[in-house]
C-alpha cells in the first residue's frame, strides 16, 4: 500500500512572530538561519515521519540536522535555542495538520542527547 501524504505547507514567519514573540529573535539570527533549515519539505518529511511512523516526538526527526547548529550555540544560550526549535516545529506541524497531543516523550539520543523531552503532535481529523 503507498501512502499519499498531503504537499507540504510552509509555515508563515510572521505568524511565528506573533505566536511565539519571546523566539522571533531567532528567525533573524544570520548565524543560525533555523528558521530556513526547518521550514522546507526535506525537513518536515522527517518530522512527520518521526511522528507518524515511530510515535516520536516531531523534533526528534531534525536531531541529526539540528546538533551541529547547536554545537555552535554559546552554553549560555543553549536553553533558549532549544526552545526556539521546539516553537518553529509546533509552527510547522500546525502548518501541516497536526496539533499537540499535551504528551512529551524523550527523543532518542542519535546521534547523541540533543533534546530530552519534547512533544508529540497528531494529525488533526
Amino acid at each position: 500500500m503507498l501512502v499519499k501524504y498531503a504537499e507540504f505547507i510552509p509555515a508563515n514567519p510572521e505568524t511565528f512572530r506573533e505566536k511565539y514573540r519571546n523566539f522571533a529573535p531567532l528567525l533573524d539570527r544570520a548565524d543560525l538561519r533555523l528558521w530556513d533549515e526547518l521550514n522546507n519539505e526535506a525537513a518536515y518529511s522527517h518530522m512527520r515521519s518521526a511522528t507518524e511512523c515511530w510515535e516520536y516526538p516531531a523534533v526528534a526527526g531534525v536531531t541529526r540536522l539540528m546538533a551541529p547548529i547547536l554545537e555552535q550555540v554559546p552554553e549560555a544560550e543553549l536553553d533558549y535555542v532549544k526552545k526556539g526549535i521546539g516553537a518553529m516545529v509546533c509552527c510547522i506541524m500546525e502548518s501541516n495538520g497536526y496539533c499537540k497531543t499535551g504528551i512529551k516523550r524523550s527523543v532518542p539520543p542519535i546521534p547523541r542527547r540533543v533534546f530530552s523531552r519534547a512533544e508529540v503532535y497528531q494529525k488533526e481529523d
